[in-house]
């Protein structure tokens, strides 16, 4: 197999762990950004029709018909239960990071394909592509960490060289993490005009106080 062209900000998660950058998979803002997924929905589906159909006589006429679609009800509603609480578990859990208020600052480092070894199996199933996330430097320390932000699906996420962002770490368990990659999206080059820009006119305003108390 020829080997995959990939931009040059792109790189295999094993290329990187070879090169000393490793970093814990994000399963809070994935979970999030995936929210209750397309599974859930086709089970919800079925579980609604095999309720509905039940209450027909004539669907389920014998025993054993009746014990399959029981124990149908219960594998649904067992996987039913577990997703959304899966799913809530993290959105709670990602709402109680982000109230920390010493996050890390971190910087867009790369892009990461993560399970690259699976891509045999993704081009088998054309509706599951492989997992690919921004690789976040931490910022201000000659031994950085580095972190993942939420997973994306069959596509590159948008990436911005200097992209900034806030990585929430759970104190008692480092693998859980949030990183806010919306309320610190700019760039340091758009930050740092913004910060000039109100100390210049921070400055205007003194001057112009020293010139009406002189006159």
């Amino acid at each position: 197999m020829a080997e995959r062209k990939l931009p040059d900000h792109v790189y295999s998660a094993q290329y990187l762990k070879q090169s000393g950058v490793r970093f814990d998979y994000n399963i809070v803002d994935s979970t999030v950004k995936k929210g209750l997924g397309l599974g859930f929905y086709l089970v919800l589906a079925l579980f609604v029709f095999v309720t509905v159909a039940s209450s027909s006589q004539d669907f389920f006429k014998s025993y054993n018909a009746l014990v399959y679609q029981k124990v149908l009800e219960g594998l649904c509603l067992a996987y039913l239960i577990l997703v959304l609480g899966k799913y809530l578990y993290f959105l709670n859990l990602r709402k109680k990071l982000r109230k920390d208020p010493n996050p890390i600052i971190v910087e867009a480092y790369a892009v990461v394909i993560l399970d690259e070894k699976k891509q045999f199996w993704w081009k088998l199933i054309p509706f599951i592509g492989e997992k690919s996330a921004i690789v976040y430097r931490e910022c201000g320390t000659n031994k950085p960490r580095f972190f993942l932000g939420a997973s994306y699906n069959r596509i590159l996420p948008p990436f911005m060289q200097d992209q900034l962002a806030r990585v929430f770490i759970d104190r008692k368990n480092f693998k859980l993490y949030s990183v806010d990659e919306v309320s610190a999206l700019q760039p340091q080059s758009v930050k740092a005009s913004r910060v000039l820009g109100m100390m210049s006119r921070a400055a205007n305003n003194m001057q112009g106080k020293e010139g009406t108390s002189e006159v």
